[in-house]
């Protein structure tokens, strides 16, 4: 595997800057897997916090602005923060 992976190691660095051998066959699917995970979950947790804020009183544009240094550091925040900080938020699914 190392030999086929260092082989195509080129390839992969036109694709990605970040390339690295993590074991045998189906392994790097499982690591860009887990990645993705990771992404989601903090996603998530940060769209719970920018509520959180709002719930306590915060403006959602100055916690989104002001805010720990993890909100800017996730590509979905960048990407529509500013949109989530301006929405309406309202619990689904609870009577």
């Amino acid at each position: 595997m190392q030999m086929t992976f260092a082989a195509s190691e080129d390839l992969f660095r036109a694709m990605g800057k970040n390339v690295f051998h993590v074991g045998g066959l189906g392994h790097g699917l499982a690591m860009k897997l887990i990645n993705n995970m990771l992404g989601q979950i903090a996603t998530v947790a940060i769209a719970e916090a920018l509520v959180f804020g709002k719930k306590a009183g915060l403006d959602p544009q100055k916690n989104l602005r002001g805010g720990a240094r993890q909100y800017r550091q996730q590509r979905a925040v960048r990407k529509s923060g500013a949109a989530h900080a301006g929405a309406q938020f309202r619990a689904v699914g609870h009577d």
